[in-house]
């Protein structure tokens, strides 16, 4: 699909400043996990994940909210360590995703599916694509309605991981690479 328009102030992958916040709008890691329930033909039943796969939902009414307060945007379709790695590079900053916030964010059933999946969690939620969730870098105090922050941005280039005891570490960047050439 291609979509030609105006804007009078586009809202671009490179304008995250150190000390912004990473919110999501979405889920992520879902439709992933609907799509391995499918093709693994497991026979558990996983409604979350099942409709996230085969009836994504664009994020139009949070990305126009987003357009008057973010630094900076950008749709989680390849993994939201991908495009969050995308983000935080084309910025020439880093980005650091805290396990317990977007775990608190994504809710319940992606830990339910990554279970009936033998996958890990985590790893659902930071390399699973087809979300179409929205990633925004904005200041703390304008948070747009329907986002949540999982993160930050910081002067260190790279992209980190919070656990949940709260030890950063930094994470290969995986996500779908639509060309092969890596990020």
């Amino acid at each position: 699909t291609t979509v030609l328009g105006e804007v009078e102030r586009p809202l671009t992958r490179d304008g995250a400043r150190a000390g912004d916040v990473a919110a999501l709008a979405g889920p992520v890691g879902l439709a992933n996990a609907g799509f391995l329930l499918l093709e693994r033909a497991v026979d558990v039943v996983q409604p979350d994940a099942l409709e996230a796969f085969r009836r994504p939902r664009a994020r139009i009414p949070e990305g126009l909210k987003a357009a008057e307060r973010a630094h900076a945007a950008i749709d989680v379709s390849d993994g939201l360590a991908l495009d969050a790695y995308r983000m935080a590079t084309a910025s020439g900053i880093g980005v650091v995703i805290d396990e317990s916030a977007l775990f608190a964010h994504v809710g319940p059933s992606l830990s339910e599916a990554a279970r009936a999946l033998g996958e890990d969690p985590l790893d659902l939620a930071l390399e699973g694509g087809e979300d179409y969730a929205l990633l925004i870098a904005c200041r703390a105090d304008e948070l747009p309605d329907g986002f949540t922050i999982v993160g930050s941005f910081i002067e260190e280039r790279g992209l980190f991981v919070r656990d949940r005891n709260g030890k950063l570490r930094e994470r290969k960047v995986e996500g779908y690479d639509h060309f092969g050439r890596g990020t």
